[in-house]
């Protein structure tokens, strides 16, 4: 059934694009009504290339470059790009988790018992393409029997009894049916008129719209379109005629026209000709027709040519790009200059800075995000230039960000706690000032840094084309690689926003599953220490004071770690959450040996995160007066690891 979902949604999308081609086609025949036959007949395989192709060139003179067409020249080309992928701090499958929920949201009908919509009509498509098969089919047979008896004339020119009009049929081997009967003059024109359909292989093509005919049924203006197909063809030939015999035989031509006017259809199955129907219109062109001139063929032929190519091909889609022009000096710190396009697509631009260690995302934080989609009132022009740089303190393990675009900024971001001994960065394009192109939707990455924390400081530095190309190029053993992301994209800023950042992550409903209510349950504190900590700080023992408040959890580690100071502040990220969520929590401490015998220790109560939270801005905070309320759903555990993020 999924394969037959997707070749019925395909054949919708490919529907929809050729709607406005074949008002296109149907126009310019009304303009081209004077013009010899054949331009208007060669039109329509502009409409059979886009019911059968879904895909094409782009070109200047495409018709989907016109403004009030660019909705369904976004949906004809289809552009390749890397998505930004939705992270949560320390949970790198966020992606996967939001790609399910998309995707179950996409195809929620699926969960109700029964057939969905499009599985409905895919069934319906199905029968109908099968019965308008088995139609024509019937009908083939049926004619075939009625020509047994037919006597060969001359050539693969045969009569028969029974048939009230001329026609071709047969594909390989065609042959030309006539009545008994017909008188000699009017036979020649005949005879002149199907041979003009073989000659210019019309059988194969009617073929070709009749297949088209029955996959699109459903379409009312794919029948509308084989109607006047069959009807310019009939037309073109006509013309074909009167070109070799000359005007004189208009009058003889008509009359043999009419004589077979009485004639009923055969089965759409048979590629009809001469006497198809329509005699009246097709007297009326025959009677009205003239010898185009050559100023007159010659411009019919260019509009035709011109309308076919605008036809068949799509539009430029401008893409957004970046360039990276060179690096000047500033204060130590080499500053990288990038010039930059934005396509008018593009309705929010911006950058992040994702920070991996250990292959595992463990950071993002927003550099830039703002408004391009009104380009004469937007912060952001459609043209202009960006410069980067980057610096690292060692000693706070902050790497700043110098970032100049709009105006002059600084972002900076808080390093996973190391004690650093090597750095480097890269920026894309350099040396070869090379132009990255970015489709809607897409990002690449400026800038690279690696933060060596190993001991001997080496960094190998990969170029950030390969990073675009596979991010785990740049994972390495005691290196955490800080990347640059600049992005474009058809949504607003608000609506990425949400996107990168999901609400709740698996972590947090993790952590909100084991909150305790009571410091005593030495089993859930075990639980929640072994979630938050991990193997990160080393072996460690656990003791609870409980006997009377403040009802304090210690931890004791069992070794002195590497970066004491790291450690200090990992343990009050840690003493956060335990607070949040353990309910009559209110100071947690901890110790390790120090080298000369003593023993460090540390604590963070309560009262302490209760003033860290009303010293802070963050809007993350609003309508909350103290840690305990971080507790009451997963959304508030969420929210507690963004703030300390």
């Amino acid at each position: 059934m999924s394969l037959l979902t997707g070749a019925f949604s395909a054949l919708l999308s490919q529907s929809a694009t050729a709607l406005p081609e074949m008002a296109a086609v149907v126009l310019a025949r009304m303009l081209l009504a004077r013009a010899p036959g054949k331009y208007r007949y060669a039109l329509w395989a502009a409409v059979g290339f886009r019911l059968i192709c879904p895909v094409a060139l782009a070109s200047p003179v495409s018709l989907f470059n016109l403004s009030p067409m660019e909705p369904v020249a976004q949906r004809t080309v289809q552009s390749a790009g890397t998505a930004l992928t939705a992270v949560e701090y320390n949970v790198p499958a966020a992606a996967e988790r939001l790609g399910n929920l998309a995707a179950s949201q996409v195809t929620g009908t699926a969960a109700v018992p029964g057939l969905s919509a499009l599985e409905i009509g895919a069934l319906i498509w199905l029968f109908g393409l099968l019965a308008i098969a088995v139609y024509a089919a019937v009908s083939d047979v049926r004619l075939r029997r009625r020509l047994q008896t037919a006597v060969l004339l001359e050539g693969n020119v045969y009569e028969a009894e029974g048939i009230p009009t001329a026609f071709v049929l047969g594909l390989v081997r065609p042959r030309i049916y006539l009545p008994f009967g017909v008188p000699e003059e009017e036979r020649a024109y005949i005879l002149l008129h199907e041979k003009t359909h073989l000659r210019r292989g019309d059988p194969w093509w009617k073929l070709l719209a009749f297949l088209l005919l029955a996959v699109y049924w459903w379409n009312p203006a794919v029948w509308v379109c084989f109607a006047l197909f069959c009807r310019d063809m009939e037309r073109s030939c006509d013309e074909a005629v009167l070109r070799t015999l000359g005007p004189e035989i208009k009058q003889a031509y008509s009359r043999a026209l009419v004589s077979f006017a009485a004639g009923r259809r055969f089965p759409a199955a048979a590629p009809l000709a001469f006497g198809e129907g329509d005699a009246k219109r097709r007297v009326l062109g025959v009677l009205r027709w003239k010898q185009a001139g050559p100023r007159v063929a010659f411009a019919a032929a260019v509009a035709c040519v011109f309308l076919v190519l605008s036809l068949c091909t799509n539009a430029f889609v401008m893409e957004s790009y970046v360039k990276y022009e060179g690096s000047t000096a500033a204060l130590g710190n080499p500053l990288h200059t990038y010039s930059y396009s934005i396509a008018k697509d593009v309705n929010s631009v911006g950058a992040v800075v994702d920070v991996y260690d250990g292959g595992a995302l463990v950071n993002r934080c927003t550099v830039m995000n703002i408004s391009a989609n009104n380009r004469d009132t937007s912060e952001l022009a459609s043209q202009g230039t960006i410069q980067t740089g980057a610096t690292l303190d060692w000693d706070s393990k902050m790497l700043t960000w110098t970032w100049n675009v709009i105006t002059n900024g600084l972002a900076s971001i808080h390093l996973p706690d190391h004690k650093y001994s090597g750095f480097a960065h890269m920026a894309l394009g350099s040396g070869d000032q090379k132009k990255v192109f970015l489709p809607t939707g897409g990002n690449t990455i400026l800038m690279a840094a690696y933060c060596a924390y190993g001991n001997d400081g080496g960094i190998s530095a990969v170029p950030c084309e390969t990073l675009n190309e596979d991010i785990t190029a740049g994972f390495q053993k005691d290196v955490v690689l800080v990347v640059l992301r600049l992005y474009v994209s058809p949504d607003s800023p608000d609506d990425l926003q949400n996107a990168w950042y999901p609400k709740v992550t698996d972590r947090a409903e993790t952590l909100y599953s084991l909150r305790n209510p009571y410091v005593g349950n030495n089993s859930a504190d075990s639980a929640l220490l072994s979630t938050l900590m991990g193997e990160a700080l080393g072996d460690y023992t656990v003791e609870l004071f409980t006997s009377q408040e403040p009802y304090a959890l210690q931890v004791n580690l069992k070794e002195t770690p590497d970066d004491p100071d790291a450690a200090d502040r990992a343990m009050e990220k840690h003493a956060f959450v335990l607070l949040a969520l353990i309910d009559n929590l209110d100071e947690v401490r901890w110790t390790w040996p120090e080298d000369d015998g003593s023993t460090h220790a540390g604590s963070y109560t309560q009262q302490d995160a209760d003033a860290a939270l009303s010293l802070s801005s963050s809007t993350i905070l609003q309508g909350r007066t103290g840690i305990k309320d971080f507790s009451g759903s997963s959304q508030d555990v969420q929210d507690l690891l963004d703030f300390l993020s």
